[in-house]
């Protein structure tokens, strides 16, 4: 079984080695498969085995694959794929280790080849997490701790003005190859917070609610970097009072903010909307249900409360070693280590 396991693991890697491969184009192997091959419109069979692949189950029933694949021989050998035909008796699902390597490349390649592409804009909680474990991963930023990456995801989201700079410090771009750039568009767009039109960006859904992102991640940035007294005065020279930087990247911030806009027009909205998902399976295009928007929109308000909450206990996580995806794991499911006090 382990030799299985093995051997399914190296072709797996090869043939995405292959996709991303400049020499290799999906279009030219759809040309070459023009002619009864593969079609875009894919079959209940092959929709199957693929279901059956993504759900990791590497190695189908012979007897499942046999009939798709069996017409598709001339235009594998094409490709280069020449190797023995599938036997048309299949073997007993006991004795899995001796299926022929040949259908499994043929099984991964109909994987690589398949006709919807990866879909990047789907604005969710799980999504969010991925993409931040995707750069805890990678060899250029493995070493960094929670502080590093969040610092990363903020650089990256555009809140390096001069104000942020005085109450989070600096911060550090994304090193180039970490992310792709469909993946890398993605993480902006469920961090930076904006309005496009009556569309809300930089918000993701988690279950039934809808988060802003950024104070989340400025407010785990600004507890470990936790200050009670910050001057503003080289930000502006009204600014006399001092500030607690946790306050001000959060809940505070937000709501001073939102006042103010409110004091300078009496028909501005002071709070909200909310509003609604284009889709609850693939989430990403988030609607306000209302004209009237303010500077603190539900989904901002509940990212500023989640953001103030991490940056208070976070200090004691980083010293344990907690990074900043198992944080966020956490705190919306049980509990950051099981503290229900710590839980959205």
């Amino acid at each position: 079984m382990k030799s299985l396991v093995t051997c399914v693991l190296l072709v797996t890697a090869f043939c995405v080695k292959l996709y991303y491969d400049s020499s290799f184009s999906v279009d030219r192997c759809m040309d070459n498969f023009r002619d009864g091959a593969l079609p875009k419109s894919r079959t209940r069979q092959n929709q199957k085995i693929e279901n059956r692949v993504q759900r990791h189950q590497l190695v189908p029933d012979l007897k499942l694959i046999h009939g798709s694949f069996l017409k598709q021989e001339t235009q594998l050998e094409r490709l280069g794929w020449r190797s023995a035909k599938i036997k048309d008796t299949p073997e007993p699902k006991g004795h899995l280790h001796k299926v022929s390597i040949s259908v499994t490349q043929r099984v991964l390649l109909l994987f690589v080849l398949r006709a919807q592409p990866i879909e990047h804009n789907v604005y969710t909680l799980d999504h969010f997490i991925e993409l931040v474990e995707k750069i805890e991963r990678h060899k250029k930023t493995s070493l960094q701790g929670l502080m590093g990456i969040a610092q990363m995801i903020r650089n990256m989201a555009g809140y390096v003005d001069d104000l942020w700079e005085i109450l989070l410090g600096t911060s550090t771009p994304l090193p180039v190859g970490v992310l792709t750039t469909e993946e890398r568009n993605a993480l902006v767009k469920m961090t930076k917070h904006q309005f496009n039109g009556l569309v809300e960006e930089g918000v993701v859904r988690i279950g039934n609610d809808t988060i802003a992102m950024g104070p989340v991640i400025l407010g785990i940035i600004a507890g470990i970097s936790r200050k009670s007294r910050v001057y503003l005065d080289t930000w502006s020279s009204d600014a006399e009072d001092p500030v607690d930087n946790l306050f001000t990247s959060t809940i505070a911030g937000d709501l001073a903010r939102t006042g103010l806009l409110k004091a300078n027009d009496a028909n501005r909205a002071l709070f909200g909307p909310g509003g609604t998902w284009n889709s609850l399976t693939c989430s990403s295009t988030y609607t306000v249900t209302a004209s009237q928007i303010s500077d603190a929109s539900d989904a901002l308000l509940l990212g500023d409360v989640d953001g103030f909450l991490l940056g208070y206990g976070v200090s004691k996580w980083a010293k344990k070693g907690v990074r900043l995806g198992q944080l966020l794991r956490m705190y919306y499911s049980n509990g950051v280590c099981y503290d229900e006090t710590f839980q959205a």
